[in-house]
């Protein structure tokens, strides 16, 4: 009877063990660069209180969690459109410290609380309620790396080359909310290799300034410009109106005379802006 029940928890350790290590080897394959995340925030239950009474003082929690891939700079956070004949909220803003991306070592991203001061004021003679609309700005620095494996494919004209094909590509994201979506490859007899990058803004936000970073084909480096961009052709301003721009990258020489598979990687660094409207009630 010993030697059976000690054969069983045998078998369990090592049902055990091997289940702990299929988690291990999942979490180290996982491709964090990859779909649409960011910074979310929520606030914390009761702060603020559903219902705010005159003359009391009330707090005002925020939880920040970085659900992108990519660290975050130069945060700061403000509230904007209080009446202050109602509420009185300090400070009105504050900024954040950064905030580390998801990754194998922080698989659950950066997390962190910023805590707002509010006094309620009065009411309206008669007044039974007030209902204050309002908004939270979220502004921050970030970035996206983009790569792939690619064909280049020298001579155009070669039919019957058995090596790979030169194919127009989608994508649904590198892991942060400014993404590659398309990429078009266009290669000429004698100018070299062009890259035609298609960059969304694809989270709730707005983009800002879009920084073009590394550019590499086959680890050799890439000229990359935005063809709209006035002045510095490495950074444009996306607008309210316009939140997709093309970026290009050519290379004016490639090797050889049959295709062959190799490696584009452009990283773009980006400002993003989050407005969400909120609401504070105030009863008699």
């Amino acid at each position: 009877m010993k030697i059976y029940f000690s054969f069983l928890v045998l078998l369990l350790s090592l049902f055990l063990l091997g289940c702990g290590s299929n988690q291990g080897d999942d979490l180290s394959d996982y491709n964090f660069k990859q779909g649409l995340a960011g910074l979310e925030l929520s606030f914390l239950d009761n702060s603020p209180p559903e219902k705010i009474y005159p003359h009391s003082d009330f707090r005002i929690v925020m939880e920040l969690i970085n659900l992108g891939a990519y660290d975050i700079d130069n945060g700061e956070i403000s509230i904007l459109g209080l009446e202050e004949r109602y509420f009185l909220v300090y400070p009105l803003s504050q900024s954040f410290d950064e905030m580390l991306g998801r990754s194998l070592v922080n698989p659950g991203g950066d997390q962190q609380f910023l805590e707002f001061s509010g006094t309620a004021l009065d009411l309206f003679e008669n007044a039974e309620e007030y209902k204050a609309n309002f908004f939270i700005k979220v502004s921050y620095d970030t970035e996206i790396e983009f790569g792939d494996t690619i064909c280049i494919n020298p001579n155009l004209y070669g039919v019957y080359d058995s090596g790979c094909e030169i194919e127009k590509k989608s994508y649904r994201g590198q892991g942060g909310y400014l993404a590659v979506t398309e990429l078009e490859e266009i290669i000429s007899p004698g100018s070299g290799v062009e890259f035609r990058l298609i960059v969304e803004n694809k989270g709730p936000g707005e983009v800002g300034e879009v920084i073009l970073g590394r550019a590499e084909l086959g680890g050799e480096p890439l000229e990359c410009h935005f063809p709209r961009a006035e002045g510095d052709q490495r950074r444009i301003d996306f607008t309210e109106q316009e939140q997709k721009i093309t970026a290009i990258c050519r290379k004016s020489f490639i090797s050889g005379q049959n295709s062959y598979t190799t490696t584009l990687a452009v990283d773009f660094k980006y400002e993003y802006e989050l407005v969400e409207q909120k609401e504070l009630l105030m009863v008699r």
